[in-house]
């Protein structure tokens, strides 16, 4: 650990003096952009012209003592410190890189509170707030402010950026405080109905990882939940973050990593996102990757989930988007419409793998009709048909070994199943470019058989509990397809790149099951 002279209480205060100084600098009343500057806004209390002061850059650890007549190494005490020293709601940015940890060499950090409310007072100063190095020991959900942004010192590793990273670790004996995180607490939630009754805006949380249990040592799992937003909507969102040990193994206690949502009475965090560069890994057998129940998010962008319990993704929102996100170790990847209906949600580029669960589905569309055979066997849906359509999943791959799911896709809007099948028989379909489902239209359901539904693939290895053959699809190829009776679904559709006048383009199958050039 760096050493560091120990400043005399007199210097101390000179340096906080001279730092103060530095900081209210007057502005030039021509300088309005200056900055320092801040906009007063409308109202009597602004000057002529309507410009304040923002103490714009504050070192915390010349806050070390605040009064108290010993170095407390306490970095929420410090970053208190700092707010105290500037005006009520006055924008600041707050350095705490500085501050030293606790005595021993063991990088960690005591945490008095939160940053924003403690024995100093409460603030909601709009603030971007950079956090040293190493293990923060917090004891109480962090609820962050309206348009607050919190750095870390780089995270995204569980144990690599030990040291190196910002790690906020739950509730650790070697903090002072009492432990007041419980079953389902967030470690960090974005704002609250107190905060910002009409929601908030601009939160968010970028290089900092997040670890449930109360040792490294000997870690075990915490049924928590790492980060929620319910309340903070545009430019709210989570960046480069790792999420570890917020699972619980036992049967009840159900942790997750990440909750947008469900939006309260008076907020709602639509707008917010993208959420980016996420690496989940809550180490419990009831655990969840992340839960969406707000409509209308910028979504997940990069995402890895691993080592949790029966579902990885629940999405129970519409108009949303997942893209560049790997599963492993779960029994289901993606849910849609599970618990709502879901309308609207496209999934880009979603992967399978893992060496210790084998995924049964790396999509599951939630309905009131599941295939008869194979996958789950049963619906995810609590709210029977029409919970999920306008879907659209593109680039569903699944791993090129034992390690595969099950299964590509589940689509209980339709019975469909697109099976991984390795039986030898057929060409392995490990993996589906595109499958679209629209609107379900017509027909009248039964409790066994699906109307009719627009729908797209471009999956040739999929069947239907309702249909005797195969699912139409796209297909496209160098060469025209096979010939003879029965051998393409019904309805498929058949590009021949190198088609000329004598050899089709174009393909469709008839309801024979022959392909029938069109031109």
């Amino acid at each position: 650990m760096r050493s560091r002279t120990k400043l005399q209480t007199n210097c101390k205060s000179l340096a906080a003096v001279l730092l103060m100084l530095g900081t209210f600098h007057p502005k030039a009343s021509a300088q309005l952009g200056g900055e320092d500057a801040v906009w007063c806004g409308s109202g009597s209390s602004c000057n002529n012209p309507p410009v304040t002061n923002s103490p714009a850059y504050i070192d915390a650890s010349v806050f070390n003592n605040n009064g108290g007549g010993t170095d407390t190494n306490d970095v929420c005490l410090q970053i208190q410190g700092a707010f105290h020293s500037v005006p009520t709601n006055a924008p600041v940015v707050i350095d705490a890189r500085g501050a030293q940890p606790l005595t021993g060499g063991s990088y960690q950090f005591n945490c008095s509170g939160t940053p924003w409310v403690g024995s100093l007072g409460n603030f909601q100063n709009p603030a971007e707030i950079l956090l040293p190095a190493g293990l923060i020991l917090i004891n109480q959900t962090w609820i962050i402010p309206n348009n607050t942004r919190v750095f870390g010192a780089g995270g995204y590793g569980e144990y690599s950026s030990l040291f190196t990273g910002t790690t906020l670790e739950a509730c650790n004996t070697n903090n002072t405080g009492t432990c007041s995180l419980s079953t389902g607490s967030p470690m960090i939630q974005f704002g609250n109905s107190t905060l910002c009754p009409s929601g908030c805006t601009g939160i968010s949380v970028e290089y900092v990882d997040l670890f449930g249990s109360a040792s490294y040592s000997s870690p075990l799992a915490q049924p928590l939940v790492g980060v929620l937003n319910q309340y903070a909507g545009t430019g709210s969102y989570v960046n480069h973050m790792s999420i570890s040990y917020v699972g619980q193994p036992l049967s009840g206690a159900i942790g997750v990593g990440l909750q947008i949502g469900p939006p309260p009475s008076n907020g709602s965090a639509a707008g917010s996102g993208p959420y980016t560069n996420l690496f989940v890994t809550p180490k419990g057998s009831h655990a969840i990757c992340v839960k969406i129940e707000q409509s209308n998010t910028l979504g997940l962008h990069g995402i890895t989930c691993t080592d949790g319990g029966s579902v990885a993704i629940y999405l129970d929102a519409s108009n949303t988007t997942i893209e560049d996100a790997h599963i492993e170790n779960y029994i289901e990847g993606v849910q849609i419409g599970a618990n709502q209906a879901a309308q609207g949600d496209t999934l880009i580029n979603i992967s399978a793998g893992g060496s210790h669960v084998q995924l049964t589905d790396i999509v599951h569309i939630c309905g009131g009709y599941p295939p008869s055979s194979g996958g789950t066997g049963k619906k995810c849906s609590t709210n029977g048909a029409n919970a999920a359509s306008d879907v659209s999943l593109i680039g569903i791959a699944n791993v090129l070994s034992g390690d595969s799911a099950a299964n590509n896709i589940q689509d209980d809007e339709t019975a469909t199943l697109i099976s991984a099948d390795k039986s030898g028989s057929n060409p392995p379909y490990y993996g589906v470019g595109v499958y679209a489902l629209g609107e379900p239209f017509g027909t009248t359901r039964t409790d066994t058989i699906p109307g009719g539904y627009t729908r797209f693939s471009t999956s040739t290895g999929i069947s239907s509990s309702t249909n005797p053959g195969s699912v139409p699809s796209w297909g496209v190829g160098s060469s025209g397809p096979g010939s003879g009776s029965g051998v393409c679904p019904p309805g498929s559709i058949f590009s021949n790149t190198a088609g000329t006048i004598l050899n089709n383009t174009l393909y469709i199958c008839n309801r024979s099951g022959q392909w029938k050039g069109v031109n």
